[in-house]
């Protein structure tokens, strides 16, 4: 009976593992697209990063990041065949090409730009990598995939092809428990802080403008509203353990609803692609009456199609399932993905509790503290705290100019907080850096910044000085605004 309980909280739905895998192509081609606005900046030796810096900042990922090869050898041109090649990686992920391997390419590419700049990192893209390794030991082609109509041996749909077979091995266990973990971690420390569970933690989130974009300003204004989310989402991060301790409709439910907050995200804050990749996360988590129901909707369409465009296109050769993934590898291999597949499990586990502080793990001997590393976003409680930034560029003339092209350099709170940054990502690496302060990343950004503004107005840069502002947003915007210099750097030297 255990075995049976177990084994119906560790099963995926095969619908669910391939709506899982179209999700995560799709979130990977998303981000590479929203990154690509600032390649050079960003992940370039030309940009705000050297690799020297990178390497003063993050010694053991100076050398792994192929995307700084490729900058060495071709320039910020061999960065954009990078970001091509992770996009047609991800395009063959999603159609269920080749599955597996471009699952091992797309984590790959995903794990070297993320090592060429840390500094724009948040939660999401942690998970990101994360879920693409998983995806690499998970049946994610057996069905809604080119590979599933080229190993289908028939058209015709089974009962079992139609309602959908569930698979259950380690492999599925340590995802479903890891991506749990993730909201059960955020949901202790939640409960550690105050505000949350006094009702405001929703209202000091949406406090800060730097965050919020779309109908963000318009939650900020509504108490009322601020406050049946807060307790509705602190709910669901309580709920969460159910992730993997129910199945079937409640599980299904408490996926959905978390899903549903993620959504909500996607339009209010300006927080990169963390909600996407959250809500890909959660797609197995889903139970087969979802799946079924897409199925009966992708059948309608394909017999609205047929009869629309004439003649009899109702078998599903198109769009098949397979019976089982019948691609068969060595018995080595197997037996090493399970073990792998189980060290991931123990291993999330393990490092989740060292993250609560429940358990020691030695890591710390290694310079790597986990309480770093936890999913604490906004928690124990938001900072409610606006931080925007001053880059002032002193040129030849004697004019000052913004270094990002903002307008004129002004030190006034500005009326929208998150239309000073060009994208959330900047918004990440100049907050990060001064966490960070190291003086060759702070060198290496303002050298960026004289060398685009002498390119943008044609005059020579005498210096650059690098300044940030912050103030308390919660209750009430305060008036006192800090001023902190990160730097200030001699453009002629």
């Amino acid at each position: 009976m255990l075995r049976r309980l177990a084994g119906d909280r560790a099963a995926i739905d095969r619908r669910a593992l391939s709506a899982f895998r179209i999700g995560l192509g799709v979130v990977i081609l998303v981000d590479l697209l929203l990154r690509s606005r600032h390649l050079r900046a960003l992940y370039t030796e030309s940009g705000v990063l050297t690799t020297d810096a990178l390497a003063s900042a993050y010694p053991p990922l100076a050398g792994v990041s192929v995307h700084a090869v490729a900058d060495s050898v071709a320039g910020p041109a061999g960065v954009a065949v990078l970001f091509v090649l992770a996009g047609v990686a991800a395009v063959a992920l999603a159609v269920g090409y080749h599955s597996r391997i471009a699952a091992v390419i797309s984590l790959a590419l995903t794990l070297s730009l993320q090592a060429r700049n840390p500094f724009v990192l948040n939660s999401g893209d942690l998970l990101l990598w994360q879920l693409c390794l998983f995806a690499t030991l998970l049946p994610i082609g057996s069905r809604w995939s080119v590979d599933s109509v080229r190993t289908s041996a028939s058209s015709d749909r089974t009962s079992t092809e139609r309602t959908g077979a569930r698979v259950a091995s380690v492999a599925t266990a340590a995802l479903l428990v890891h991506v749990a973990l993730v909201y059960v971690t955020n949901a202790v420390f939640k409960l550690r802080g105050d505000r949350w569970i006094a009702g405001d933690g929703a209202a000091i989130a949406f406090s800060m403008d730097q965050f919020t974009v779309l109908l963000g300003p318009w939650v900020a204004g509504s108490p009322t509203l601020l406050w049946v989310l807060n307790y509705a989402w602190l709910g669901l991060l309580v709920a969460s353990p159910l992730l993997v301790l129910a199945a079937g409709r409640i599980r299904t439910t408490v996926a959905a609803g978390l899903v549903g907050g993620h959504a909500g995200m996607v339009l209010t804050m300006a927080i990169a692609v963390f909600p996407l990749v959250s809500i890909v996360s959660l797609l197995p988590f889903l139970g087969s009456g979802v799946w079924d129901r897409i199925d009966d909707a992708i059948v309608n369409v394909r017999e609205w199609f047929a009869a629309a465009v004439g003649g009899d296109h109702t078998g599903d050769a198109g769009f098949a399932s397979s019976r089982l993934d019948r691609r068969r590898i060595g018995r080595g291999l197997r037996i090493a993905a399970r073990a792998f597949a189980a060290a991931l499990l123990v291993g999330t586990l393990v490092w989740n509790a060292a993250v609560l502080g429940y358990v020691e793990t030695g890591a710390g001997d290694a310079g790597i503290d986990p309480a770093e590393y936890g999913w604490k976003m906004f928690a124990p409680d938001p900072s409610g705290t606006d931080r925007w930034f001053v880059i002032d560029a002193e040129l030849a003339s004697g004019e000052h100019v913004d270094g990002l092209d903002r307008g004129s350099v002004t030190r006034d709170p500005p009326p929208d907080v998150d239309a000073t940054y060009p994208s959330a990502r900047w918004r990440k690496y100049l907050i990060a850096i001064t966490v960070a302060d190291d003086p060759a990343v702070s060198r290496s950004t303002a050298d960026y910044v004289c060398r685009t503004v002498a390119d943008r107005t044609g005059q020579r840069v005498e210096s650059v000085e690098i300044t940030y502002l912050e103030r308390s947003t919660w209750p009430e915007p305060s008036e006192e605004v800090g001023t902190n210099r990160l730097v200030r750097h001699d453009c002629r030297t």
